[in-house]
């Protein structure tokens, strides 16, 4: 633990996400900043900001393949194979 920072923060607890319990924004340091800042403002930033983290991370889905694509690959793979060696003479 660190001794001798006191940090400002907002907890933002999603009510129906199956991916996160909770988001943690830490404030800035400056003063100017925050000063005239309401909590309902600063809550509704943080809600903001986590939305669109979620709608762009949401795009960038994996790609995922059929078991099937393997089995044709390696069977395509093994019959090149054992052309290949019955033409050598292997």
């Amino acid at each position: 633990m660190v001794r001798g920072f006191s940090r400002r923060v907002v907890v933002v607890k999603p009510q129906d996400s199956c991916f996160f319990e909770q988001a943690i924004f830490i404030l800035k340091d400056d003063p100017n900043t925050n000063s005239g800042q309401k909590a309902e403002d600063m809550l509704k930033e943080a809600c903001a900001t986590a939305e669109r983290y979620m709608r762009r991370s949401g795009k960038r889905r994996k790609v995922r393949l059929n078991p099937a694509f393997f089995l044709a690959i390696g069977a395509g793979a093994t019959g090149f194979l054992w052309m290949l060696s019955s033409l050598l003479g292997f």
